[in-house]
């Protein structure tokens, strides 16, 4: 029987004798329409693990989800074509079950997402270090990926007529 075995320190597991890491199941879709803050974000969400599809404004984006789900979305909010302020607001009604991480070098909100802007997290750039972004990444999948109550399903057509 083999195990999976945790590496200290990180998200590594050793399973039959092949390193695994825990986020290679987590997708994420960056947007920015900023060649080089998009292929360093990207790297840095690669090194550690995570799978990462690009777009360079919202368009882009939503034919991006269209094609591959995403687990987060972490969108610049200001891009032309589609902006993240208008971004945001579609990807959230259109599929409530995506975390949204709104980024910008324009505005410093500490904490917070600025006024008005669709999103559970923000990210100055250039005012914060990258393993704040990863950490704040971590939090957002674990809290939203965690098992959700179960009810008994709907019914629907199918299961009236068999019953």
């Amino acid at each position: 029987m083999q195990m999976a075995v945790r590496q200290p320190g990180g998200n590594q597991f050793i399973n039959g004798g092949q390193v695994v890491n825990a986020n290679q199941k987590y997708r994420i879709l960056l947007v920015d329409d900023e060649p080089n803050t998009l292929d360093s974000m990207a790297m840095v969400l690669r090194s550690d693990g995570y799978q990462v599809s690009t777009a360079i404004h919202g368009f882009d984006a939503l034919d991006q989800i269209e094609l591959a789900m995403p687990d987060l979305v972490i969108s610049d909010l200001n891009m032309p074509q589609m902006s993240g302020f208008e971004l945001l607001p579609i990807v959230r009604e259109r599929y409530p079950m995506i975390p949204l991480i709104a980024i910008s070098g324009i505005y410093d909100c500490a904490d917070r997402a600025p006024e008005g802007v669709v999103a559970e997290a923000f990210y100055a750039k250039g005012h914060h270090r990258p393993e704040r972004l990863l950490r704040t990444i971590a939090e957002l999948l674990q809290t939203w990926s965690a098992p959700q109550p179960s009810f008994p399903p709907f019914p629907t057509l199918l299961n009236i007529v068999q019953d």
